[in-house]
C-alpha cells in the first residue's frame, strides 16, 4: 500500500479540492481529519464507494466509521479536574474556532457554571500556534487579572 497525504488547513472547499485530485490516484479508503464536508465532497466519496475514517469524534454522525472521543465530555471533565484542584478563575483559550474547538469551549462553560463559576473565554480566529498562545496569555493577564488556570483548546496554544 501506498500512503498519500493532503493538506487542506480545515477548509471545506479546500478539502473537496484534494479530495478531487486524490480520487483520480484511485484510492482504496480515505482518512479525513473533519466531520463536516461541503456536499460536492460527500457526493465523490459516494459515487467513489471506498471506505472512510472520520478522525477527532465519536459523537457526531460519521459517513462510514469514526475514530475519536466526545470531546464536550472531554472537556467538561478536565474543567471539573481543574476545579477541584482548588482553581476558581479558569479562561478558556480557543483558536480557529472549527467545530471541536467550540464543543470543548461549550464542555468548559458547563462545567464552569455546574460550580457556580463564571466561564471566561478568549478566542482568536487565527490558527493555533506558541505565539497566538501565548497573545491569549498576555491578553488573559490583561483582561482577567485574577486567572489562576487555563484550558486550551490544543496543543499549540498551551
Amino acid at each position: 500500500y501506498q500512503t498519500m497525504l493532503a493538506h487542506y488547513g480545515y477548509l471545506p472547499e479546500r478539502e473537496e479540492e484534494r479530495l478531487t485530485s486524490l480520487l483520480s490516484y484511485n484510492i482504496d479508503g480515505l482518512i479525513l481529519s473533519e466531520r463536516h464536508h461541503t456536499p460536492r465532497t460527500l457526493k465523490m466519496i459516494e459515487v467513489a464507494g471506498i471506505p472512510v475514517v472520520e478522525l477527532m469524534d465519536c459523537v457526531s454522525p460519521c459517513i462510514d466509521l469514526a475514530v475519536g472521543f466526545n470531546n464536550f465530555e472531554a472537556a467538561r471533565q478536565m474543567t471539573q479536574q481543574i476545579i477541584a484542584h482548588g482553581h476558581r478563575h479558569v479562561v478558556y483559550f480557543g483558536a480557529r474556532q472549527d467545530e471541536r474547538t467550540i464543543i470543548k469551549q461549550q464542555g468548559y462553560e458547563q462545567a464552569m457554571r455546574e460550580s457556580g463559576l463564571e466561564p471566561y473565554s478568549i478566542m482568536t480566529a487565527r490558527s493555533s500556534s506558541y505565539s497566538a498562545g501565548g497573545e491569549l496569555l498576555r491578553q488573559a493577564q490583561r483582561d482577567y487579572p485574577q486567572i489562576d488556570s487555563i484550558f486550551c483548546t490544543n496543543d499549540d496554544l498551551a
